[in-house]
């Protein structure tokens, strides 16, 4: 059984750095260049119907490295990638590693595969979104 889950970075933390990042960046703009900070779990996000969205689109590609297979390689990988308001992928980057260089690539490569993601919502008024997210990979028994 082979386990490939996408899951958000714990909570309580993410929750606090999320927060601060939004608030930081809506009081340094000045309206012209907004930016927003979430998980993409989102439960409990203002932007949670698009991510919901942004999560499907990445699960339906998403699968585990054959190479790490073969190497019964496992780990987490959390990656940052930003969405810009019309829907182009305008970065993305490892935040922490699995401990596997293939599953990390596997986790950037399934990201920008996805690309491009649907506008934001125009009632968000972001000009970008920075999206974190824990690709989960198991092998069970």
């Amino acid at each position: 059984v082979i386990t490939v889950e996408l899951k958000g970075p714990p909570k309580k933390v993410v929750r606090r750095a999320s927060r601060r990042k939004v608030e930081q960046r809506s009081t340094a703009n000045s309206g012209a260049f907004r930016e927003g900070t979430a998980d993409l779990r989102g439960d409990t996000s203002p932007y949670r119907d698009y991510l919901l969205q942004v999560r499907r689109k990445i699960e339906q590609l998403w699968s585990y490295p054959p190479q790490a297979i073969a190497a019964q390689e496992e780990g987490n990988a959390e990656i940052r990638f930003t969405i810009d308001a019309n829907g182009s992928l305008s970065g993305y980057d490892v935040i922490t590693t699995s401990g596997s260089a293939v599953l990390d690539q596997g986790a950037l490569a399934v990201v920008k595969a996805a690309a491009p993601y649907a506008p934001l919502p125009a009632e968000y008024n972001l000009s970008r979104l920075h999206i974190t997210a824990t690709f989960s990979y198991r092998m069970g028994d």
